[in-house]
């Protein structure tokens, strides 16, 4: 996924939006909000990212992999 890619995104995402960019499933899209991994707000019973967060966590995804699989 590159940066041009995520133009067709609107600016605030929910998390099937997030699973769709990462290609990643429900657990790992909910465990990567609840470690702050991906910074996101929930609102009711759902949550929202900010599409410049998603960004953030693309960019040092290298670091999240790596201190998390110790």
């Amino acid at each position: 996924m590159n940066i041009r890619q995520l133009s067709d995104y609107p600016d605030v995402l929910n998390v099937e939006q997030v699973r769709e960019i990462l290609g990643i499933g429900r657990n790992l899209a909910y465990q990567l909000l609840a470690d702050k991994a991906i910074i996101g707000k929930k609102i009711g019973h759902g949550w929202i990212v900010a599409k410049s967060n998603l960004i953030k966590f693309i960019l040092s995804e290298e670091d999240y992999a790596r201190n998390n699989n110790g």
